[in-house]
């Protein structure tokens, strides 16, 4: 079955369709799931999973096939549900490693070499950051927390947050040129 097929058959016939979609994209929002939440909590993970197929259920009428592949979108929905129930379940400020995360594979090999050249050393300047622009830049732009978010975990002024990751941006672009990547 391809994406078309799948998709009309979720408008159409939910309960058939989203039995379709969690055998063909299952595994995907079980990895992206547990790459955020951990695999300590299988709860949570099977709640998460489940949230994402409900999800998916009510906004297959926004899915733009233009903007992305059907699997990139129910990727992005795991991902965000995964972080929202992260945050729910996070309160106290934590130190969090950023070695964990991974990239999506893409099909390219090639690319895909790249790419793991290019995350690696995205990580190892971050991980160069002094704390806590360590913390910050990991909670925006890995786990995507808003900045009054961040500023009230790590009881922070919102402009202080924002000036460290201005100031932080700067010092990893100039990082990231150094070591010969260019965007």
């Amino acid at each position: 079955m391809d994406e078309r097929q799948l998709i009309v058959k979720i408008k159409r016939k939910p309960k058939d369709g989203l039995i379709d979609a969690f055998e063909m994209y299952g595994p995907l929002v079980k990895a992206i799931t547990v790459k955020v939440l951990g695999n300590s909590n299988s709860e949570d993970v099977e709640e998460c999973i489940s949230d994402t197929f409900i999800k998916l259920w009510q906004s297959i009428g926004s899915y733009d096939e233009q903007k992305g592949s059907l699997k990139s979108f129910i990727a992005s929905i795991a991902r965000n549900t995964a972080i929202d129930r992260y945050r729910k379940n996070k309160t106290d400020f934590i130190s969090l490693p950023i070695d964990d995360l991974e990239e999506a594979s893409p099909h390219d090999t090639e690319a895909a070499a790249i790419n793991r050249i290019d995350i690696d050393l995205v990580k190892d300047a971050v991980r160069d950051l002094p704390e806590p622009d360590r913390e910050i830049f990991y909670r925006r732009f890995f786990l995507s927390e808003t900045i009054n978010d961040i500023a009230d975990k790590m009881v922070l002024k919102n402009k202080r947050v924002e000036k460290r990751l201005c100031k932080g941006k700067q010092k990893l672009r100039d990082l990231l040129i150094s070591k010969g990547i260019n965007y």
